[in-house]
């Protein structure tokens, strides 16, 4: 899981009420009435996920990373993908570079592009 501002956003083979699998977004401003306000459902085995700028980079145990735009999290776009080398296991985002731990490859570290802007 991870915040930002107002929203929440998990990740996870079953994220909310056994709904299935993906990214989903909380609204969290009121936390006595925390409102999904957005989902993208084609994330296999979500792990970890990390929110900078606007945004969401999963690590998925099946799939590899993906990057989400957030900037309306009621409407997510996926806008891009890593096939990593093994399973991802964690993973951080600082500055213009992603770190993922993997299974068996030991530690990748991927520039983030922003020609998908």
């Amino acid at each position: 899981m991870a915040i930002s501002g107002q929203y929440a956003y998990l990740v996870g083979p079953r994220t909310l009420l056994d709904r299935g699998m993906g990214l989903t977004v909380l609204d969290i401003s009121n936390p006595t009435n925390c409102v999904v306000v957005g989902r993208y459902e084609t994330i296999e085995d979500g792990e970890v996920v990390k929110i900078q700028d606007n945004y969401a980079y999963v690590a998925d145990r099946k799939t590899g990373m993906h990057i989400f735009n957030v900037a309306n999290p009621r409407a997510c776009t996926h806008v891009g993908s890593y096939r990593a080398l093994t399973r991802p296991w964690g993973m951080d985002v600082r500055g213009r570079y992603v770190y993922i731990g993997t299974e068996n490859a030991g530690l990748q570290i991927l520039e983030i592009s922003k020609e998908h802007e």
